[in-house]
């Protein structure tokens, strides 16, 4: 979401760019897992809008149709292992499924999937960028970093001194674990949230949302502690833990799930928020945007790419 939102900001102010991702499409943390009969989107469950400038653009969004509003039935876990239910949280999710929302942003940009840069190469006041299939493209008078801190920093050091304040930033794991079913599951929440739970942060009902294939998928997610110390873990091991602490959690007897899988995202919510909306380095035309510079999920992602685009064009 950082990287695209800067893009097409760029575009329709006439820039010329070219974007760079290392996977086989767009979307990085809201990317959604299609089997059949399940949809899971295993990133960003769903998003929450506060700033008005991220809520301009989400009523913009949903006149075009690629989000909606979830009004989820939500339950909530205390540290006592209550449960109780919660408020109303303001969901929104992208249509037909997360990715969605950020395939459309990219419509008409150039993109290139499948490209990792290794390595930026400064010759005569110009950029080039080696890929991991040892090519070189360029030249381009600005690059701009909207992958995670860690990386940010590996691909920025020993060429701009962003790369010392990259340093300081940190992304810790999470677990997400993908369960659908054959039949429909006797639960009244769509939705829980724990409070103090030694291995889960929360869980959606995938199923659940608008537009999504009706067949019982949930997504469940790990705390960062849990996720961090069994981060090189057996995921075979790691998958039916997770699931039997939220059967346990709900008090529930679960049948046996038709699917199963564990995904890890390395880099996923950072420790604490950078603090400026980007970074850009006047004298070697580099930028840095990314959700950990304003704090964790969509919003931060838009409103960071949003502001190096507008730095760029003010400037």
């Amino acid at each position: 979401m950082a990287g695209i939102s800067c893009a097409r900001a760029l575009h329709e102010r006439g820039w010329r760019v070219r974007v760079f991702d290392k996977a086989r499409g767009v979307g990085g943390r809201m990317s959604t897992r299609r089997l059949t009969p399940w949809h899971f989107d295993h990133g960003a469950p769903a998003f929450e809008a506060q700033d008005p400038l991220f809520r301009q653009a989400l009523g913009r969004w949903a006149r075009e149709g690629f989000v909606r509003p979830w009004h989820a039935r939500l339950a909530k876990v205390d540290a006592e292992g209550d449960i109780q239910e919660a408020e109303d949280e303001n969901l929104w999710v992208g249509i037909p499924r997360m990715s969605a929302l950020v395939r459309s942003l990219a419509s008409g940009l150039e993109i290139e999937y499948e490209q990792r840069i290794t390595a930026l190469v400064r010759q005569q006041e110009q950029w080039y960028l080696d890929t991991a299939e040892g090519e070189r493209r360029g030249p381009y008078d600005i690059v701009v970093s909207a992958i995670p801190a860690e990386q940010a920093e590996a691909l920025l050091r020993g060429t701009s001194e962003l790369a010392e304040r990259v340093a300081t930033q940190s992304l810790v794991p999470c677990f997400a674990l993908l369960l659908g079913y054959e039949g429909s599951l006797d639960l009244e929440w769509d939705g829980v949230k724990y409070q103090a739970h030694p291995l889960l942060s929360r869980a959606y009902r995938n199923s659940a949302k608008p537009l999504r294939p009706a067949e019982e998928a949930w997504v469940l997610y790990a705390n960062a502690a849990w996720s961090a110390e069994h981060e090189e873990s057996n995921p075979e091991r790691l998958g039916p833990l997770l699931l039997e602490s939220f059967a346990a959690s709900l008090r529930l007897q679960l049948p046996t799930p038709a699917y199963l899988s564990l995904h890890r995202w390395r880099f996923s919510q950072a420790t604490q928020a950078l603090g400026p909306s980007c970074l850009f380095d006047y004298e070697q035309n580099l930028g840095v945007c990314g959700d950990w510079c304003l704090g964790s999920g969509v919003e931060s992602a838009f409103l960071s790419g949003s502001a190096m685009a507008q730095q760029l064009v003010s400037d």
